[in-house]
């Protein structure tokens, strides 16, 4: 993440660039208001940061009626979380993340428990576990057909990311899990002291084999659902075999075809280069601050891409009409950028389907709106309602967003049937003022356009027809990084001037965690529109 630097006011913004510069980077007063990282005992990775933050939007979606002022808090705390990795002080984001956290959870049904001093107990073990993070050694285990682990005997070593409590003599017992769908591989008493956990390390001689991705667990004591703390990998293959497998089936083909004289055709072209950028996510070595390294089951991955190869291999496009969840890299622009895309059975047999194209915030990626914003809403919105979400990263679309549009367009129509009059752009931060800029510049290809916590680029335009796609802005009253007033004064000059942009204001709520809350609504109002004149008029709500 870059440091901070002087904010401008979002809705003067013309340049992508320098909305990106904006958005991303916030301001340096802002910054310099934080303290300085206090000391942890372990190095801070993106795995923590998403681990704390991918629990606290579970929490979130799990919570009906929140009270203002507690809901206020919450996103005052995940505000200057945000605030802190923009200053790169990582540890303390991760604390203060998980403290938003233990405040949604202090507050929910059943959090008070049946006797006195219940909950307080609760909440010292829920502060002790989240303080707790497991270091697999190696990351990735192998085994072999016997079910034996190769090489050295494998470990878990267990440490605190940073001080939990004041009382030196705290001593909260738990008991450390190795969990895969449901089936216990390991299971061992451990104690978090207030400077250490006990053991420190943990022997996986006596784990059960298994190959994917299991999730490592504290539970029991007084602990009423687990905690993860860790995931750990296994397989009983090299994954950097099957990848050098892979791109050599893949260099045959492309051999064969050079030979021959005839270039692959298209549609098979673009598979080739998906299944290349595929098997390239494969390694022995995963690292914690790679998002698909820890998100991805990869040796479910490893046979996936396999396959993938063999078909091409035989000449078909492995997918074409796919369904479900595909991490991949699309072409764009000569280069290529990380994507997911989800595909329902309902999209996939909707001739044509409806498009979402969702752009993450500063310092996210393509996993965000799958995984984060409302505990992955859009995509179970996706699931739901029959539209194909692609979750770009954000970054490619910053400079000629509207030729990136274009490329990603033509790819995704050798997979399926796009609707092109129903192709709709959503953002958050960064990515709203990425969005708002293809609503302008593509105003003959979206249809409709969402802006989070942004958007803007509307000054000086006229309201001729076409002249930008129908926007919607919502914004967070309690925003300290893109401020509203700013947003919505932009979005109700638009307006005025003539312009299809509605804007509402959402109070007790700041720059990130409303996005969840308000997705259905804004997904309803993006399928309503299509390209084309349109009876609906804009309104401020």
């Amino acid at each position: 993440m870059p440091p901070c630097a002087p904010c401008v006011r979002l809705g003067l913004v013309q340049r992508a660039s320098l909305v990106a510069a904006v958005i991303a980077l916030g301001s340096s007063a802002l910054c310099a208001q934080l303290p300085p990282d206090g000391a942890a005992s372990a190095p801070i990775f993106r795995e923590d940061l998403g681990r704390s933050y991918l629990r606290l939007e579970r929490a979130l979606a799990q919570a009906r009626g929140l009270p203002a002022a507690l809901r206020s808090r919450v996103n005052r705390l995940f505000d200057r979380a945000s605030m802190s990795l923009y200053g790169r002080w990582k540890s303390r984001a991760v604390e203060l993340i998980d403290q938003a956290w233990l405040l949604v959870t202090a507050n929910s049904p059943g959090a008070a428990g049946e006797r006195p001093g219940d909950q307080q107990q609760y909440l010292q073990t829920l502060r002790a576990a989240v303080a707790v993070r497991a270091e697999p050694e190696p990351f990735l285990l192998r085994f072999d057909r016997a079910g034996a682990s190769r090489g050295p005997t494998p470990q878990l070593r267990l440490r605190l990311l940073r001080p939990w409590t004041d009382n030196a003599d705290a001593a909260v017992p738990v008991q450390l899990r190795i969990q895969m769908q449901g089936r216990v591989l390991l299971q061992q008493p451990c104690v978090v002291r207030s400077d250490r956990v006990e053991p420190a390390v943990v022997s996986l001689q006596g784990l059960t084999p298994f190959a994917g991705r299991a999730r490592i667990l504290l539970t029991g004591g007084a602990l009423r659902e687990p905690v993860e703390i860790g995931v750990l990998q296994a397989s009983r293959r090299s994954l950097e075999q099957v990848q050098q497998r892979t791109l050599a089936t893949l260099a045959a083909v492309a051999a064969r075809q050079r030979t021959s004289g005839r270039p692959l055709p298209k549609g098979l072209s673009l598979a080739a280069s998906i299944c290349r950028s595929r098997a390239r996510l494969l390694t022995d070595t995963p690292s914690p601050d790679v998002t698909a390294h820890f998100l991805l089951d990869l040796a479910q991955l490893a046979r996936e891409v396999e396959q993938e190869a063999q078909a091409v291999e035989a000449g078909r496009n492995p997918y074409r009409l796919r369904e479900g969840d595909l991490w991949l890299e699309l072409p764009v622009r000569g280069a290529v950028i990380p994507a997911r895309l989800y595909a329902s059975p309902k999209a996939v047999h909707t001739h044509p389907a409806p498009l979402i194209i969702a752009l993450h915030g500063a310092g996210g990626d393509e996993s965000l709106f799958m995984e984060g914003y409302g505990a992955g809403r859009l995509r179970d919105l996706a699931r739901e309602k029959g539209f194909l979400l692609l979750t770009p990263r954000t970054n490619p679309f910053l400079e000629g967003s509207r030729q990136a549009l274009d490329d990603m367009l033509d790819a995704l129509e050798q997979l399926y049937a796009v609707d092109r009059q129903r192709v709709y752009v959503m953002g958050h931060s960064l990515g709203a003022g990425v969005a708002a800029t293809l609503a302008r510049t593509a105003s003959d290809k979206v249809a409709a356009c969402v802006c989070f916590a942004g958007g803007g680029g509307w000054a000086g335009l006229t309201a001729a027809p076409g002249s930008i796609a129908p926007t919607r802005v919502f914004a967070g009253a309690l925003d300290p990084i893109i401020p509203a007033r700013g947003t919505l004064a932009a979005a109700q000059d638009a307006h005025k001037r003539g312009l299809p942009v509605e804007w509402t204001m959402l109070p007790a709520a700041g720059h990130t965690l409303f996005v969840g809350r308000v997705l259905d609504e804004a997904v309803d109002w993006l399928l309503q529109r299509r390209l084309g004149p349109s009876s609906d008029a804009a309104s401020a709500r």
